[in-house]
């Protein structure tokens, strides 16, 4: 189910750090997250969730209505550690799979 970026030569949270730091992302609160919806979300973005699984992370793409709405379902239950990303979704896809 889903896309995930798996960066090559780094962790997901440094390249996180880096979309961050070179301004390709920003970063929202669970409450903002919950806010959004799919047709507020500019064409040119996309919504990243890092999920603490404790085992291993996985940063998901939320690329369409469909994946948007199952993590904002989902996550209000879900009390691993996350970290929701709005990023340029150019970057984003790069390393998508």
């Amino acid at each position: 189910m889903g896309l995930y970026i798996n960066p090559p030569n780094t962790s997901k949270e440094a390249w996180l750090l880096t979309m961050l730091i070179e301004k390709y992302a920003k970063e929202i609160t669970k409450d903002e997250f919950y806010q959004l919806t799919w047709s507020t979300i500019p064409d040119e973005k996309v919504v990243l969730i890092l999920i603490n699984n404790e085992s291993f992370t996985a940063l998901a793409v939320l690329y369409s209505q469909t994946e948007f709405e199952y993590f904002q379902n989902h996550l209000k239950t879900d009390l691993r550690k996350t970290w929701v990303i709005l990023c340029q979704k150019e970057q984003a896809l790069e390393f998508a799979r």
